[in-house]
């Protein structure tokens, strides 16, 4: 028995092309990942996979409701922000990186 069964995570970008890998290994190990995401239109997924829609990451207030609104949880998994996964980040133009970024 894995000692992440049925033991409760967060995956931030847990919809992203990393996160879905993430999520995947989490579930494969008997977690049940919870997702929040921005886009207000989540479909249910699969077993052991939990999205919340319309969960604002950069609003404090939204991030500190979603987290109280969840089971004990033994890990949080931070991937949400935007990337562009080609190439190194030498190749790109400063507006490009500022442009992936959240700056309060």
């Amino acid at each position: 028995m894995s000692v992440l069964q049925e033991k409760h995570v967060v995956i931030t970008g847990g919809d992203g092309a990393l996160g879905q890998a993430v999520v995947r290994a989490f579930v494969s190990a008997g977690a049940v990942c919870h997702l929040p995401i921005y886009d207000p239109t989540v479909a249910s997924s699969e077993p052991g996979v939990l999205p919340t829609a319309n969960v604002d990451l950069t609003n404090e207030a939204a991030v500190e409701a979603y987290y109280a609104s969840l089971p004990s949880i033994v890990a949080s998994v931070h991937l949400a922000g935007g990337f562009q996964a080609n190439g190194s980040a030498s190749d790109r133009a400063t507006t490009t990186i500022e442009g992936q970024t959240v700056w309060p």
